[in-house]
């Protein structure tokens, strides 16, 4: 009897520890898959904000250029980007990103909440740049871009109308 008693305590006790080993493993597999999926978004994060800084700075360089023009032409800014930036270049730096868009028929005195460039869509975590006469660079939604982008036009039209 205390045979068959000790071989029921070993398998009772070899039952236990594999159990514990198996729930160890589990928690240690759980354990790098959630570090392993914060790793994954943590990447994802830093190429979008990569892109994000990417797109900021080459709208400031494409202020740069407009304003390099303007300094030339008496404050006008020029009717085309196509003498600066080829289609491949005049775009965000996201591969999906999209080409931005110029609005000619600007001078620096115009309101500097002008839209000179923009993007039509979004490529920023639901954002479009926008580069502002001003100088300044921002993140906006499309229905704020779609906005700002209709009171910039209203503005040039304004300009063009003959006064009375």
């Amino acid at each position: 009897m205390n045979g068959e008693r000790g071989k029921v305590i070993t398998v009772i006790v070899v039952a236990g520890i594999f159990v514990a080993l198996m729930t160890g493993a589990y928690f240690v597999i759980k354990m790098f898959t959630q570090t392993g999926e914060q790793y994954g978004q943590a990447l994802i994060h830093a190429r979008q904000t990569s892109y994000d800084t990417g797109c900021k700075l080459q709208m400031t360089n494409i202020n740069t250029t407009l304003r390099t023009a303007a300094e030339s032409a008496n404050g006008k800014f020029p009717p085309s980007m196509t003498e600066f930036y080829s289609i491949n270049e005049f775009h965000c730096p996201d591969p999906n990103g999209p080409a931005y868009q110029y609005i000619p028929g600007q001078d620096e005195s115009m309101p500097a909440g002008n839209v000179l460039v923009y993007e039509a869509t979004a490529a920023h975590e639901g954002k479009c740049t926008v580069l502002r006469l001003s100088g300044r660079v921002e993140f906006l939604t499309p229905e704020q871009v779609q906005a700002a982008v209709e009171q910039t036009r209203r503005v040039i039209a304004a300009r063009r109308r003959p006064r009375d």
